[in-house]
């Protein structure tokens, strides 16, 4: 089983990439929606409050992207059982004998995981494009120049990408970039 790697930065448009790898009938794993069940979890979120003093996640959005420090506590808490849960469910796709599976981890370069993956993609837009798509989800122009420059930056993602996919054009026009890596993935069976 291939076990592919799904990030880019803030806002490019890797949900919609993942979408379409299922689509083409690659399953996809989203470590985000891992995460969110997580905020769900007791033990989780007492830990989330004790550290934090709350488990909002919008209030603790606004703390991770205004400390690094922070955010490291926070994936302190997060990382290991999202982890144990990907693991689970890649575990679930062998035993089905899945040929590929796409697991999408924004946080990706930033947690050290690229050697868990076989191939890694990275999704792009450029910088302006992801303001103007935060802006759009009514973020202003300071909270999303935040959110962006708290992360690695996109350019050094690029550097450990197998593939790249760029967002910037329209839905059809990145189903068919996805489609064509899909297709080489296939190829490297």
């Amino acid at each position: 089983m291939l076990v592919v790697g799904l990030t880019g930065g803030v806002a490019t448009g890797k949900s919609n990439v993942r979408r379409h790898f299922s689509m083409l009938g690659a399953p996809a794993i989203d470590a985000d929606r891992i995460v969110a069940k997580l905020y769900r979890n007791e033990k989780i979120r007492a830990k989330i409050t004790r550290e934090f003093g709350t488990a909002s996640k919008p209030k603790i959005a606004e703390i991770i992207f205004s400390s690094r420090v922070k955010r490291k506590k926070l994936e302190s808490i997060l990382h290991s059982p999202t982890l144990k849960e990907i693991r689970k469910l890649l575990q679930q796709h062998r035993k089905k004998k899945t040929k590929i599976v796409v697991v999408e981890v924004p946080l990706l370069f930033e947690a050290n995981l690229q050697k868990r993956f076989h191939k890694i993609i990275v999704v792009k837009v450029p910088k302006k494009t992801q303001l103007r798509r935060l802006m759009k989800k009514g973020f202003s122009r300071v909270a999303a120049l935040k959110r962006i420059n708290a992360l690695m930056p996109l350019r050094r993602k690029l550097k450990h990408a197998d593939y790249v996919i760029d967002t910037s054009g329209t839905k059809p026009q990145t189903l068919a970039k996805t489609r064509k890596v899909y297709n080489k993935l296939l190829n490297e069976l």
